[in-house]
């Protein structure tokens, strides 16, 4: 508990308002980084100068189009080494689209999109600040299989020997008899309750005969038998087959201590069976969608963009046609980011380069359904970083007479989609024109 007041003190950050409240080159901002702050000597040359909050940075003139205009560093009369600091921090301010407005600054949690602090968004930071740990095979595999919730969960526990059989719960002093009700011959662990008992071999031939295999699951643990069941089972619609093993032997063990009720190995093996074919583990065959032409009326500009992720790169791409025959393509890199992050820069740079080159009227197309929708307002988008650029593109499109955005798949978006893979090649800031 001491230590989550540490989490979430450091997750604190400001949403930008008017800056009167921000602290030059000490606060963090929504989506700013810690190296993105300032130095200690420069922080005391501003304050000597006497500029101490953010807003005081702001120059005369709003660059509405892209972010924030600030003061130039070098007209502060810091030493050299003060102002190229400034410069870097004045760039990141410009990076993440930073742009006064008139409304108060706001205190949020930086590391939740929406920037409100959730239970589960504390315990990933916590996560992370304890010891990392080992990623399994296992995880991913157990959570994506098709079947009921509580039958993963139950597994997980079983994977990770916390099933509250005897042997875990004399650990935490609880008192039984410690053996095993549907053998009554063996001291009850995970291993022996669900691997070597004579009932649960006798599940698995009938489980095994039911659905015509001779696999059984075996191994020195959970987990080894689990995958060998994996590498070895001839139909791979089964893999899932000893959670349900797992799940009816725990069902069956708790009736006979809660209820007095004995399960014959049959009747488990045929409830587990019935489970199984209940929810069957099979990938749902994608339906094919129809490649439709896209209709253009040519007789305004139009554009398509798109936006590309990769290795935590992040590249865009945009093509802007004046007329038929007459377009520029554009590969941007866009640094760090999410693909949403990559998708709305992308239109944003677009929309600055259409309106560079004269244009009053522009009709887009994009293969990102979230990104049209927010555009068009039709979607609420509750990302803080993602909304900053959403308003400077308000901006943009509130300058020109008439403006479209409409969706279109990937199929008839490919030549921008390569474009933006190219800007994963570029350093952040690189454009090609």
């Amino acid at each position: 508990m001491i230590k989550s007041f540490d989490v979430i003190g450091g997750g604190l950050a400001w949403s930008v308002g008017n800056g009167r409240n921000i602290r030059i080159g000490e606060d963090l901002w929504a989506g700013c980084l810690q190296q993105h702050l300032l130095m200690e000597d420069t922080i005391q040359a501003l304050r000597e100068a006497g500029y101490y909050h953010l807003h005081q940075l702001a120059a005369p003139i709003q660059m509405v189009r892209w972010g924030q205009s600030c003061i130039r560093s070098e007209d502060l009369g810091l030493d050299a080494h003060s102002t190229r600091d400034l410069e870097e921090y004045i760039r990141s301010l410009t990076r993440d689209h930073i742009l006064f407005r008139d409304r108060e600054d706001i205190l949020i949690w930086n590391f939740a999109p929406a920037g409100s602090y959730t239970l589960k968004s504390g315990y990933t930071v916590l996560s992370r600040t304890g010891l990392d740990h080992e990623v399994v095979w296992w995880w991913k595999t157990l959570w994506k299989i098709k079947f009921p919730p509580k039958n993963k969960l139950f597994m997980w526990f079983v994977l990770e020997n916390k099933a509250p059989t005897w042997d875990n719960l004399q650990k935490r002093s609880f008192q039984g008899p410690g053996w095993y009700s549907l053998c009554k011959g063996e001291y009850e662990s995970v291993i022996h309750l669900f691997l070597h008992c004579s009932y649960t071999l006798a599940v698995w031939k009938e489980c095994t005969k039911h659905f015509g295999i001779n696999s059984v699951s075996r191994g020195y643990t959970i987990l080894l038998a689990w995958e060998q069941w994996r590498r070895t089972c001839p139909n791979g619609s089964l893999n899932a087959l000893p959670l349900l093993v797992i799940w009816g032997i725990w069902l069956a063990r708790n009736n006979l201590i809660f209820s007095d009720k004995c399960c014959t190995p049959e009747i488990t093996a045929s409830l587990t069976c019935g489970i199984m074919e209940a929810f069957p583990h099979h990938i749902k065959a994608r339906q094919q969608r129809q490649t439709l032409e896209v209709e253009i009326d040519q007789g305004a500009p139009w554009a398509f963009f798109d936006g590309a992720a990769q290795e935590n790169r992040y590249g865009g791409g945009a093509i802007l046609f004046l007329r038929e025959g007459h377009s520029f393509k554009i590969t941007m890199g866009l640094g760090e980011g999410s693909n949403n992050y990559a998708e709305l820069l992308s239109l944003k740079l677009l929309l600055i380069f259409a309106a560079e080159k004269g244009c009053r009227t522009l009709v887009c197309f994009g293969d990102s359904m979230n990104v049209i929708n927010w555009v068009k307002k039709t979607q609420v988008c509750r990302h803080l970083r993602l909304e900053k650029i959403l308003i400077s593109i308000a901006e943009i499109i509130g300058s020109l007479d008439t403006f479209s955005c409409s969706h279109v798949y990937r199929e008839n978006n490919r030549e921008v989609d390569l474009a933006s893979k190219e800007g994963l090649l570029l350093m952040e800031g690189q454009w090609k024109i």
